[in-house]
């Protein structure tokens, strides 16, 4: 795919210099931009600075890892099925929520600083996502 192919299938997408661009994570509920798009070689590179990790970026997309490479042969005018296949539903539920537990585990003793608190919020929505997906499905 190419860097245009990309960013089409974002929201908020902004230039951020000589190549950059940011864009709102499909991977979470973002407010601002927090997802870096930067084409280097012959792949786009992906960042959330949410916390993201790039299979969650993409499969908020409908795209996969080789989607990537600027010199993939496949046929991107298929649709898309799903946002994510059923392992990543739960392989991202179980990571989401065992997130979740361990932060409401360690707000009973001491009170969490903001950055925990973001994380908090971060899963929060990713289980809300991950669950409103599911409903989608039927």
């Amino acid at each position: 795919m190419t860097i245009e192919e990309i960013l089409d299938r974002l929201e908020g997408v902004k230039k951020h210099g000589n190549g950059r661009f940011m864009a709102k994570c499909p991977s979470h509920q973002d407010k601002t931009a927090s997802l870096g798009v930067t084409e280097k070689d012959d792949r786009i590179l992906l960042h959330c600075f949410g916390g993201c990790e790039t299979r969650w970026v993409l499969g908020g997309m409908g795209l996969e890892m080789h989607d990537l490479f600027i010199d993939s042969h496949q046929d991107w005018k298929k649709p898309i099925k799903s946002r994510w296949s059923a392992t990543q539903i739960l392989e991202g539920l179980g990571e989401a929520m065992s997130e979740v537990v361990l932060l409401l585990t360690r707000q009973k003793t001491q009170k969490l600083n903001d950055l925990e608190l973001d994380r908090l919020r971060h899963f929060s929505n990713t289980i809300i996502i991950l669950c409103n997906e599911v409903t989608a499905r039927g």
